[in-house]
């Protein structure tokens, strides 16, 4: 909790089912403010909490979204949420080297779709060839 001089840690969540790696690595909120999603490159998951009106998490078990197609434990990192809610594009950093697609929801959301680099496609599958580290989006 942030009360404007000091933060205090009000409790832990687990980011995935308790057979996963439980691990929180990138975050974003939602425009709204009322979504916090967690990234977790090892389980290569995407966790989808509530937030209230005060700012803290209200749900202590997350919706869990999981990417299809081509994507290996250790992959998932950054993220953007476009200004709608609409869409969340996900990239895929250390081995697929791709952008992934969800369409979002009020009950969480949904895969769509995996767009691999050209210029990165013939090492797909060999880890740390690159090492794509942050993602940004732009609304036009």
């Amino acid at each position: 909790m942030d009360n404007g001089t000091e933060v205090t840690k009000v409790a832990n969540y687990n980011t995935v089912e308790a057979d996963d790696i439980d691990e929180a690595c990138w975050t974003i909120l939602n425009p709204d403010g009322d979504k916090l999603y967690v990234s977790s490159f090892g389980a290569n998951a995407i966790s989808i909490f509530d937030i209230g009106s005060d700012g803290l998490v209200t749900s202590t078990s997350p919706v869990v979204l999981k990417r299809s197609d081509f994507a290996p434990a250790g992959d998932t990192k950054d993220m953007f949420i476009t200004s709608d809610n609409s869409f969340m594009y996900v990239i895929g950093a250390f081995q697929s080297f791709s952008i992934n697609r969800f369409d979002l929801s009020s009950s969480g959301g949904e895969y769509v779709s995996q767009t691999t680099y050209e210029t990165t496609k013939v090492s797909v599958g060999t880890p740390g060839v690159y090492n794509f580290l942050g993602l940004i989006g732009y609304d036009l």
